[in-house]
């Protein structure tokens, strides 16, 4: 497992850089006390990244280059990219410890979990209400529904029809007026909608 990763777009183009399989250069003159430079994590913290793209690939810092400490990561003026390939396809999402952490640092992690569970799901729902659209619909229960319309009352959009119910609606439409645009057909949750 390489020590050091990125995050891409299927494109490979990152805020102005066309990344390559190889040796990769910025553009841009290196300052190291700039925000601009190729940026790249540590393996365990790449599920922070993940809105960055669908790829992961291993990053190997070159000799005299400097690696430079950020806030999330790292940063280089030169880097080599190998090992491109789907963030879906990493044998680590069978891993359960590696799962928990994933979700803690970013609740959208879950979409790629092998074997979701609903520890899993409730930490991952608490990190963020809308990877509720990925829990498996065998776990997800009412109470994964409460914690998600009340953190965000448009994520009943993502609630299970045979879940929803006077509670969940109320306290989405409550949380978010435009919820109610996600209440199903059912008589008394529309019922309740005209009582709000």
């Amino acid at each position: 497992m390489a020590n050091y990763v990125k995050i891409l777009p299927r494109d490979m183009k990152s805020k102005g850089f066309s990344y390559k399989e190889g040796i990769n250069t910025d553009i841009i003159p290196w300052d190291e006390n700039s925000k601009m430079g190729l940026h790249f994590c540590d393996f365990k913290y790449f599920p922070l990244f993940l809105h960055h793209g669908e790829l992961i690939a291993d990053v190997k810092v070159l000799k005299n280059n400097p690696k430079i400490k950020t806030e999330y990561g790292y940063k280089s003026h030169r880097i080599e990219i190998i090992n491109i390939r789907p963030i879906s396809t990493l044998d680590i999402w069978k891993d359960i410890e590696f799962c928990m952490h994933a979700v803690s640092l970013n609740g959208d992690s879950i979409k790629y979990v092998k074997k979701q569970t609903e520890d899993m799901a409730n930490i991952a729902i608490k990190n963020n209400p809308y990877s509720l659209f990925y829990i498996n619909q065998k776990i997800i229960n009412t109470s994964m529904c409460i914690e998600a319309v009340k953190q965000e009352g448009l994520t009943l959009a993502f609630v299970p029809d045979k879940l929803k119910n006077n509670i969940i609606v109320q306290i989405a439409v409550g949380n978010n007026q435009y919820a109610e645009q996600y209440i199903n057909s059912n008589k008394a949750v529309c019922e309740l909608l005209n009582e709000i």
